[in-house]
């Protein structure tokens, strides 16, 4: 160990730790692009942990309302960007729920049930929650 230089042993460790920096539990929509990149973006939205990413945009307009959007079986997340960043733009609390579908249906809409009570008592006040999927 004496003779490796720091600087190998740092990008060694930097390089190890990089999958888990990729995780993250919000994107701005310029994170997201479309066109050209989507299936990247839907790459990048999909392989985040299970649970809530929040969709941020550079200014919104309603702050009273969460849009929820929940992907369906074996979605590769580019079919969400350009909608997630649209709503972004107009709604503060815009997030995609990322689960695992090969678990069973009810076990999921428990998890999401569950994981909606936490959101909604860090989030409040709000007037209205709108949930959205697919498939």
């Amino acid at each position: 160990m004496k003779n490796i230089p720091l600087f190998i042993i740092i990008i060694l460790v930097y390089s190890c730790s990089s999958n888990s920096s990729d995780k993250k539990s919000f994107f701005l929509t310029s994170d997201l692009p479309v066109g050209e990149y989507v299936k990247e973006s839907g790459k990048k939205l999909i392989n985040q942990l299970y649970g809530f990413i929040n969709i941020i945009a550079d200014s919104t307009l309603i702050d009273d309302t969460v849009i929820i959007a929940v992907h369906g079986y074996e979605s590769q997340g580019y079919e969400w960007i350009s909608s997630l960043n649209n709503l972004a733009e107009e709604y503060s609390n815009t997030y995609f729920y990322r689960y695992d579908w090969n678990i069973c249906p009810d076990i999921l809409g428990q998890n999401l049930a569950d994981s909606l009570v936490t959101l909604i008592k860090d989030k409040s006040p709000f007037n209205k929650i709108i949930i959205f999927s697919h498939s």
